[in-house]
């Protein structure tokens, strides 16, 4: 078992290992003794994910000293949303949980937010645990507080600040994760690479094949390290208000692409690492980086099949959504780019024909769309 600190107020453990583990058992039972937990905890996952992980989830809380009740989501981006949760809370109120209960998030990245989100407001706020099972949510969204539901309009707009306890990071629970998701997951590493670990990027990059084969030595310190660097921007920034936006590498596009396609196309992943392309690429029209900086990326996610481009995407809608991003404020349009290897940038307001030459490259043909 690896652990990472992360370093907030105040702090929990990432543990990086085996679910079914001493150290995962051991873990939780002193974070809710300490927390004073009355022993009821709903564990929240979708459909997909309870058949293969809930008897353990239900194991580990056990072991812990924790009855487990559970509400089962639909699969998929449309289940965090604003009626989601409600009926979620609702499921709070009706099994009786109180300020002292705690909710766990076992699943992807829509049941993250969602299960966060309802933690950070249900009766004014109660703990949560997280145990993501897919690797995006692993190395990102299971980590850092940040927890929300979508508007029809925008990703992510209604949410709030609100740090786990405790994450579970198991990678053995990568196996039965579907092979698109998987790689999509990988973006999101990739993306870690690029703002903190020159070392982890030579990593990928030597094992771009061999990491599709899910080995869990190579794939527990790939996490771990994805981790450590999102650890590392959230203790120096835990409520976004500055250092943290550089986390948003592609996002600012990856979001958009989302939105313009209803969330139906590309999953977070996919559209990430599109916008991550399209990040790179100003970059260098920018002089940040190097001659062949962009096409080097490109090699890796076309490695692991994942779009370089997004062919066929209304540019005008793409950018009409970027003028909903939140990282977009009193005027000012922020972009995070690259000043060379491990070295982000928070450029503001580039031009904007270079934005809409961005687009219009990255919604152009030559890109591999799953």
């Amino acid at each position: 078992m690896k652990t990472v600190w992360c370093r907030v107020e105040p702090p929990y453990p990432v543990l990086v290992g085996p679910m079914a583990s001493d150290a995962a058992s051991a873990a939780l039972r002193g974070i809710a003794r300490d927390g004073g937990w009355d022993g009821s905890v709903l564990v929240v996952s979708d459909r997909n994910v309870a058949p293969h992980h809930a008897a353990a989830m239900e194991s580990l809380l056990a072991s812990a000293g924790l009855r487990a009740g559970v509400f089962l989501i639909e699969p998929g981006e449309g289940s965090k949303s604003i009626a989601s949760y409600g009926e979620l809370c609702a499921a709070l109120l009706r099994g009786g949980l109180s300020r002292r209960s705690a909710v766990a998030a076992l699943g992807g990245g829509v049941v993250g937010d969602l299960a966060g989100f309802a933690a950070a407001t249900y009766a004014r706020g109660i703990p949560w645990i997280s145990v993501p099972t897919t690797l995006l949510a692993q190395v990102d969204s299971g980590i850092g507080g940040k927890v929300a539901v979508n508007l029809p309009e925008a990703k992510n707009m209604i949410g709030a600040f609100h740090q786990p306890a405790l994450v579970v990071a198991d990678p053995a629970s990568l196996r039965t994760l579907p092979e698109r998701d998987f790689r999509a997951g990988l973006a999101e590493v990739i993306k870690a690479a690029l703002i903190g670990d020159a070392a982890l990027l030579a990593l990928l990059e030597s094992s771009a094949e061999k990491v599709l084969e899910r080995p869990v030595d190579l794939l527990t310190e790939v996490i771990e390290r994805a981790v450590a660097v999102k650890c590392s921007v959230v203790a120096e920034d835990e409520r976004d208000e500055g250092r943290r936006r550089i986390l948003n590498l592609g996002h600012t596009f990856g979001h958009a692409l989302e939105t313009a396609t209803g969330y139906r196309r590309f999953s977070h992943g996919e559209a990430v690492a599109a916008g991550l392309v399209a990040s790179l690429w100003m970059s260098s029209e920018l002089g940040y980086l190097e001659a062949g900086a962009v096409a080097r990326i490109e090699a890796v996610l076309r490695e692991w099949s994942l779009p370089v481009r997004a062919a066929g995407v209304d540019g005008a809608a793409v950018l009409s959504a970027m003028g909903y991003d939140k990282k977009f404020t009193g005027g000012e349009r922020v972009y995070v780019l690259l000043k060379g290897w491990g070295e982000p940038w928070i450029e503001s307001n580039p031009p904007e024909d270079l934005v809409r030459r961005a687009v219009d490259r990255m919604t152009g043909d030559g890109g591999r769309i799953p």
